[in-house]
């Protein structure tokens, strides 16, 4: 999402009329008194290791006679936070404004409504990217519950320091008394390929059982679509559709046929916002049999709140059952209406690549599909075009379609891509704009040949073919057994107690792609849980052993097992936080000093790793290692989370250094960030609880914030970094937002690119130093595996469309950007001269490291 002048977000209704509103804001213009820093109806709330200064401000305002002021000084973890106290109620509408200006290393500035006390539940919310100019930002949407305790947020997380400046801040309440559809009402069906002829992943999903299509069976077309039940409740959703209703009747319509079913199956068109208690706007209740059968619901279709609709097929539970699903249809009009197709012609863009992901200096390989639902031939001319990360096209490729009635046409494309990056292929008719169809595709550098022992990149993967083949794709040699995977774990290797269950295939399969396995000790089974009786049994699992022995045996039983495949094993997850861990740090640190007495017993050559803590816990970390937490312990882990400021990993080798001669190694075991799609064709306005949760990002904000994480983690000393994460999430559908470096379409997102990039660079580098070019550029310099000197830059306080001017005095260097593709640079006589903008960049150079910290720290920085 881009800002503008005058940026509104509208995150859920997209165009409401209103009745008069209620400002709930005490003091939105934010005048004075000030007492500690704020005026009446606003107060402190910042969390984490920071210094920040909250002040008037009455010179450069927006409106009246005061503006707030936030100065940070020194941020290391946590954030820079501050609220005004209100009241939400559920189902009603809120809109936000609220004028900012920043200064220094603030790329983005969080504003939100949410719950006051913990565990500070968001409903509604955005992250903006402030200029030095004021500006208008305005959010608004519906709350999908009440709270009682409840206020305005604003928060940032600098690059060490920066300053944010408020001023003339609103919330109104309102009821939404009309609203005003998301277009016009369709004609026809708007299921994108309700007849399955051409690639269904691009827009349905299928969650809980096994999704495959149906050559020999039929009711409309020739392909239909075949779920395999399982032992569990299946769905097949689709991707998120935004359409006008104008409170007008609708059918929605579907042939079914089954084999082997238990139960009802229900097809529900649903809201694309989702208010508890809610129900769907159309169902279909029906128990197919063995013939195809049509069966339709119809009914006036209410708009929905935010303009969107999803489809949800629910399917019971049947460890035998198979379902066929085909000529799924939602349009206007009576159950008299056959079936038609969203488009006369439907087109799809695929590949045949693992995460499409292609190689730099082979050809692009893409394949189009088109399917013709009508009764004369389809003639046109169309253009495949495809843009780069930034935007910017990268190669424009006409060609004619021709498709019969009736037909689907399959057709390879060859696209000419020269750079290494991240691609969106774009069909469209040419002299149009509409995208018909897209693919993102990535081309990435030959994987850094660093074998996994010392390599230093890492992820988290499930254990399965497609996962380890992504992993070698992309140079990423190590895996974390977490959530992604979960066969160390106490509850899911011993179940019941004595009874050991093994995953050696799994394991055997990592090491046949060359992964190496991160070990986790995790997770109390129900059975050893000391939980009080009373405790729900998926919280259970969060409290300490009720009997260290029972744990002792877990872990030497797990670690005798596997000694010949894992050789490191983390203590816990994140046991700062009762998320993970219900106990004190003395109880975690007593728990990790059982875990080495067993560990070891059982493989004195194994490498254990704690206190798996953060930037925010500096305390708790302190009481472990008073406690004899690390005693025995072989590498210091961490969570480096917002950790934007080099000084943060500073503190963290402080800890690894604490009470001891000789510091322990540090591995940062996880760090990520959740990204906005790459897709742009693709509608993202799905509402949930989760969603407002997650906070996505910019795509090519969380590429530079990942690159970021990973090079200050192997400054600040980290041996290996896990970014967070790196699986294939087969329910992104309807949402496409996630913490994972896959599309819904198991395609690489640009952060994960970056990644790649970044690993082909640094996997097996050694740091040499931090330079600070000038207040607004550092760099981080390394010999890398090559015996080349590699430095990355990150710039901070730069908006977007601003570049900052550098002559290097050394001649010889290469200049690349985030996606690992050359830059352009001037050399004169001995100097280098290139521009650098808010994207960290790399400059590689046949010389030692030494020589090229010290042509940087004689750079000059100008604007151009």
């Amino acid at each position: 999402m881009r800002w503008t002048a005058l940026a509104l977000l509208v995150c859920c209704l997209p165009c409401v009329l209103f009745g008069e509103g209620r400002e709930r804001i005490t003091n939105g213009g934010l005048e004075g008194p000030y007492r500690n820093g704020f005026p009446e109806g606003w107060r402190n709330n910042c969390y984490g290791v920071n210094q920040c200064v909250f002040s008037e401000e009455t010179g450069n305002v927006h409106g009246g006679k005061s503006a707030l002021k936030a100065d940070c000084t020194s941020f290391e973890g946590g954030a820079i936070q501050f609220l005004s106290p209100l009241k939400l109620r559920k189902g009603k509408y809120y809109r936000c404004s609220f004028w900012l200006r920043a200064h220094g290393g603030v790329d983005t500035v969080h504003a939100l409504l949410r719950q006051c006390p913990a565990p500070y539940r968001k409903h509604i919310g955005e992250k903006v990217e402030p200029s030095t100019d004021w500006r208008e930002y305005v959010f608004e949407g519906v709350c999908l519950d009440g709270e009682e305790q409840a206020g305005l947020f604003i928060n940032f997380k600098p690059s060490g320091s920066g300053t944010i400046w408020l001023d003339d801040v609103s919330v109104v309440e309102m009821e939404p008394t009309a609203v005003v559809d998301a277009g016009p009402v369709p004609e026809r069906n708007v299921v994108p390929d309700g007849s399955f002829e051409v690639c269904p992943w691009r827009d349905w999903r299928v969650v809980g059982g096994e999704g495959s299509l149906d050559d020999a069976t039929a009711a409309i077309g020739k392909r239909s679509l075949r779920v395999a039940l399982g032992a569990a409740s299946c769905q097949a959703r689709c991707r998120t559709l935004k359409f006008g209703t104008g409170r007008k009747e609708f059918t929605l319509s579907v042939h079914m046929k089954a084999e082997s079913l238990s139960g009802k199956v229900r097809i529900d068109v649903l809201p694309g916002i989702v208010i508890s208690g809610q129900k769907p706007r159309l169902r279909i209740e029906a128990v197919p049999t063995g013939e195809w059968r049509r069966y339709t619901a119809s009914g006036v279709l209410e708009p929905s709140p935010n303009g969107c609709f999803t489809l949800r097929v629910l399917a019971p539970a049947s460890a035998e059952g198979v379902l066929w699903i085909d000529g799924l249809c939602l349009q206007p009009g009576g159950s008299d209406r056959s079936y038609t197709a969203a488009a006369p012609v439907e087109y799809a863009l695929s590949s045949k690549r693992t995460a499409n992901i292609f190689r730099k200096g082979e050809s692009v390989r893409i394949v189009l599909a088109a399917q013709n639902s009508g009764d004369q031939p389809a003639n046109q001319d169309m253009v495949c075009r495809v843009v780069d990360f930034r935007g910017s096209e990268a190669t424009r490729m006409p060609f004619p379609v021709s498709v019969l009635e009736g037909r689907t046409l399959t057709a390879p494309l060859t696209l000419s891509i020269r750079r290494t990056g991240a691609y969106r292929a774009e069909l469209m008719r040419r002299g149009e704009k509409q995208i018909l169809a897209a693919l993102c595709f990535s081309v990435l550098p030959p994987v850094n040949p660093t074998p996994a022992a010392r390599s230093n990149v890492g992820g988290h993967f499930t254990l399965n073919e497609l996962h380890m083949k992504v992993a070698s794709l992309t140079g990423i040699k190590w895996t974390r057994i977490h959530d992604a995977s979960s066969i160390t774990h106490w509850q899911t290797a011993e179940p019941e107690k004595g009874t050991f269950e093994w995953f050696d295939g799994e394991v055997e399969l990592a090491r046949k792609h060359g992964v190496e396995i991160l070990g986790e000790f995790l997770r109390t089974p129900e059975w050893a849980s000391s939980a009080p009786d009373d405790t729900p049994r998926h919280r259970k699992r969060v409290f300490p052993p009720r009997d260290m022995a029972e744990f002792e045996n877990y872990v030497r039983t797990v670690v005798g097992h596997y000694k010949d495949r894992i050789h490191h094993w983390e203590i816990w997850n994140e046991p700062y936080g009762s998320g993970f861990f219900r106990g004190s740090a003395e109880q975690y640190a007593r728990l990790a000093q059982a875990a080495v007495r067993a560990a070891k017993t059982a493989d004195p050559a194994c490498r254990l790793l704690a206190p798996c803590t953060c930037g925010s816990v500096a305390q708790w970390t302190d009481k472990v290692i008073d406690a004899g937490g690390l005693n025995g312990v072989d590498i210091f882990s961490y969570h480096g989370y917002g950790m934007l400021a080099f000084s943060a990993y500073e503190k963290m080798a402080a800890h690894a250094a604490r009470h001891r001669k000789t510091p322990l190694p540090i591995w940062n075991t996880e760090t990520g960030a959740t990204s906005e799609s790459f897709y742009t064709n693709l509608n993202d306005d799905f509402v949930d609880a989760y969603t407002r949760h997650i906070s996505p990002m910019p795509y090519d904000t969380i590429a530079a914030r990942t690159v970021r994480y990973y090079v200050m983690a192997l400054a600040g000393g980290a041996e290996r970094f896990f970014l967070y994460w790196t699986v294939y999430e087969s329910g992104l559908l309807p949402r496409l937002s996630a913490m994972t470096f896959l599309e819904y379409d198991g395609s690489l997102r640009p952060f994960g690119v970056a990644y790649a990039v970044a690993a082909s660079l640094l996997d097996g580098a050694v740091f040499h130093k931090r330079v600070e070019v000038l207040p607004r550029l550092e760099a981080f310099v390394f010999r890398a595996h090559d015996g080349k000197a590699v430095a990355v830059l990150f710039s901070s306080g730069i908006t977007r469309g601003e570049t900052l001017g550098v002559t290097l005095p050394l001649a010889d260097v290469t200049v690349a950007d985030i996606m690992g593709s050359p830059s352009p640079a001037k050399r004169d006589g001995g100097v280098t001269v290139f521009s650098v903008a808010r994207m960290p960049c790399y400059l590689i150079a046949g010389t030692l490291p030494g020589r090229l910290a010290e042509a940087l720290r004689g750079a000059q920085v100008r604007q151009p």
